[in-house]
């Protein structure tokens, strides 16, 4: 539903953006719906194409943000695409945010992207600083904002450097920093678990655990996955959501040594001293087919 000012049709909501929606965004005279599909649905001006969709993309979007006379769109793969108007370079993403990205937000005239490292990034018209990321800003953030001509971080809580490292030290001793003993990949005790997927599920490296893998079932219709997590975790949790395991969406992620979970799908985590049991539970409501849905882990 849209009300307000009309003038270029930016209060008219077209017909397939009526239903299945699961986000929206809109500034100035443009407006921008993104579908659970991973479809998108634009509306209002048109002047430099910002209600166009030039890109083609296999799996769809995962998450949209409007800038004045401009979109941008996060694909389900980490990576940025923007259209409309360029006058200060807004739609020109930097190659960093070509991988690794979980959140954007969009100013008048410049882009923010959140890394799953808890980085900022961002570009486009910088005569207020808006651009010009701070020292702070630039590890440890849970999620962004922008506003006309300017930017906003939220800091997660300071935490123990390295958990992962400590970690490795805990269980490895002094071979920890042995690429073939404790290298991510590395699968010691034989259960197809690797050493960065133990660490993430709250695994022993020097066990076979297979009961630390996320487990699916559906309640009420709705699909729901569970796993355990350490308390502290230099990682991020990506769950992404599939009718047919082929095109995946992001429902919900977890930057690295953050605590907040961002994202369409519902999170409950319970905390057990040591670790965090996760609950996480789809958004397709239940007349729709359940989903399918997958855990990754991004160092």
């Amino acid at each position: 539903v849209a009300w307000g000012s009309n003038q270029s049709n930016q209060s008219t909501v077209p017909p397939t953006a009526l239903s299945r929606v699961k986000a929206i965004a809109g500034v100035g005279a443009h407006t921008v719906a993104l579908k659970y599909d991973g479809s998108l649905v634009a509306w209002g001006t048109n002047l430099y194409g910002e209600s166009s969709w030039p890109f083609a993309s296999e799996n769809g979007v995962a998450a949209i943000a409007a800038g004045q006379l401009f979109t941008v769109a996060l694909a389900p793969e980490g990576s940025v695409q923007a259209w409309g108007f360029n006058g200060s370079g807004q739609v020109t993403p930097p190659t960093t945010v070509n991988n690794g990205v979980v959140a954007i937000a969009a100013g008048t005239g410049h882009g923010v992207a959140l890394k799953s490292d808890g980085a900022v990034i961002a570009w486009g018209r910088k005569t207020a600083g808006q651009t010009a990321v701070p020292i702070e800003a630039r590890k440890g953030v849970i999620a962004i904002a922008a506003g006309g001509d300017h930017t906003v971080a939220l800091l997660g809580m300071p935490s123990t450097p390295s958990a992962y490292g400590a970690w490795k030290s805990h269980h490895f001793g002094t071979a920890a920093t042995q690429p073939t003993v404790a290298g991510d990949l590395v699968d010691g005790d034989a259960d197809e678990i690797p050493n960065l997927l133990e660490f993430a599920l709250f695994g022993n490296p020097q066990s076979s655990d297979l009961h630390i893998l996320p487990h699916m079932s559906t309640f009420s219709g709705i699909a729901e996955l569970r796993f355990t997590r350490p308390e502290t975790a230099d990682v991020a949790y990506v769950i992404e959501a599939s009718f047919n395991m082929a095109t995946w969406s992001v429902i919900a992620t977890l930057a690295s040594n953050s605590s907040l979970w961002t994202g369409d799908a519902a999170v409950t985590e319970t905390n057990t001293g040591f670790s965090r049991e996760v609950l996480v539970r789809d958004v397709v409501p239940p007349s729709t087919a359940p989903r399918f849905l997958r855990l990754r882990i991004i160092p």
